[in-house]
């Protein structure tokens, strides 16, 4: 048993180093070979990636700064006042307050703000509180130091509930008796769960790159399919997948790099083609 894993294993790391370039002999190799391999190697893959992306997390997660602890959490909501009602309908928030509510942890001597409610204030107030989170009547304001001044904005949607300082302490209790369960959830779901979303949401990615790659390399041969196309992305995408993973775990934000990853994913599935169709 152990020996046919060890070859598994084994197998799956030659792909691998062999897939991150296009190689002529190799992608000669996976045109003629069957899709559902190639899947495999790809589901492999992504499996792989997850779990390096989830040590990384960990590890980085430390000791990257943060504007405020679980526990600094639980210590503002202690503060909530017992004269506050917080209610949001329809996507609006109101309270019976005509002034804003401010939130501090206390840590021994150490006292941070964590929240603002605010139903009269703009977005872009939050840099003249200085809080993490804020609570104007229409968003909730998070704070975000890597872009600068411009923070993440959130809209309530169609949320409707009323929040008062009962509900506030069943919350409380709620989340100190469960968080290590949470927790628990949370990194099971990282580790076991996430890499099949994952999985999915990759594949239709690279079926939607490689109908352009089919369509492009088409006007230098036709011999090639879309389902060939397609099969030789699940190896081609290994490099850029596997650079994409380690930035995201190291806390680098991708969001505005996406058409710069996609051009390079589409480079490398055509080099693919390349090699798998065009004689050497």
């Amino acid at each position: 048993m152990i020996s046919v894993i060890m070859k598994k294993v084994k197998a799956f790391f030659s792909d691998f180093s062999r897939s991150l370039l296009p190689q002529h002999s190799y992608y000669q190799k996976i045109r003629k070979a069957r899709f559902s391999n190639s899947f495999k190697y790809f589901a492999a893959l992504i499996f792989l990636l997850s779990f390096s992306f989830f040590c990384l997390f960990l590890v980085t997660g430390v000791s990257r700064p943060s504007p405020f602890s679980f526990k600094d959490f639980i210590s503002a909501l202690k503060t909530y006042p017992p004269d506050l009602t917080v209610e949001i309908k329809n996507g609006n928030l109101a309270t019976n307050l005509n002034r804003p509510s401010f939130f501090f942890a206390q840590d021994g001597e150490r006292k941070s703000l964590v929240a603002v409610i605010s139903e009269g204030s703009t977005k872009e107030e939050i840099q003249k509180f200085e809080t993490p989170l804020m609570f104007t009547d229409r968003y909730l304001v998070v704070r975000n130091k890597e872009r600068g001044d411009k923070p993440d904005v959130f809209p309530y949607g169609n949320m409707s509930m009323s929040v008062n300082k009962v509900y506030v302490n069943a919350l409380i209790f709620v989340l100190e008796k469960m968080a290590p369960f949470l927790i628990v959830f949370f990194l099971l779901f990282l580790l076991l769960v996430s890499p099949l979303f994952a999985i999915v949401g990759t594949f239709f990615y690279l079926a939607f790159v490689s109908i352009f790659c089919y369509f492009v390399f088409w006007l230098f041969s036709k011999k090639h399919t879309y389902k060939k196309t397609l099969q030789l992305s699940l190896h081609a995408a290994t490099l850029p997948l596997s650079t994409k993973y380690l930035l995201l775990g190291f806390g680098y934000n991708l969001d505005r790099a996406w058409p710069v990853f996609t051009l390079l994913v589409a480079i490398f599935i055509l080099s693919a083609l390349n090699e798998a169709y065009v004689d050497k």
